[in-house]
């Protein structure tokens, strides 16, 4: 398995590649990844599944998480925060009933909590394609094209108690919505709030 980058901190896109052999053709549950802690102490982990091509050989990017888990972003009993230190990629050996397993190891050098508020995480786009919104972890938003703006966290003198993870326009692009990494929702324009997670 070939691995870049090895470390860096919650948010990271790595790109992961490797060759199981032709016998997998066709058998993704059979060569899926795992994404978990170097001595994990749970059952905690996120799965990857990539499509494996006729002479064996695959490739994935991922996104390290904040949380991981079946239920991770519940944070329930099987879920677990990335923090910063040893995580590990695992994938099974060839299809060829080996029961080897192959291993690379990443090192988390931080979560979105020690990331500056300034760090854009997030875009959305206008329906018809002519503008954009960027969003930051501390609830900034920028309009571009056609994208009006309608307000944002630090303009309404707010922190959030986590940091922005992400940013969704309305059908109608007259608002947008931000999300909090603790569940936390925060409504602009026409955007309607119906509660959060948080």
């Amino acid at each position: 398995m070939i691995m870049s980058p090895t470390s860096g901190p919650v948010g990271t896109v790595v790109t992961l590649s490797g060759n199981a052999g032709s016998s997998c053709y066709g058998k993704p549950g059979l060569t899926g990844l795992e994404f978990e802690p170097e001595n994990p102490s749970s059952a905690a982990g996120t799965g990857i599944y990539p499509s494996i091509a006729a002479n064996g050989s695959w490739s994935v990017r991922f996104v390290i998480p904040p949380y991981v888990g079946t239920q991770a972003m519940t944070r329930s009993p099987v879920g677990a925060d990335v923090t910063p230190g040893a995580w590990q990629f695992v994938a099974p050996g060839p299809c060829n009933g080996s029961s080897s397993l192959v291993t690379e190891p990443f090192t988390v050098t931080g979560t979105f909590a020690s990331q500056p508020a300034s760090r854009f995480v997030g875009i959305a786009t206008t329906p018809q394609g002519h503008g954009y919104w960027l969003a930051q972890a501390g609830g900034g938003v920028y309009s571009y094209g056609s994208a009006r703006f309608y307000g944002s966290l630090p303009g309404l003198g707010i922190t959030p108690a986590a940091p922005i993870v992400g940013i969704a326009a309305t059908p109608d692009a007259k608002g947008y919505w931000l999300l909090g990494a603790d569940g936390g929702v925060f409504a602009f324009g026409d955007a309607g709030f119906y509660g959060s997670a948080a």
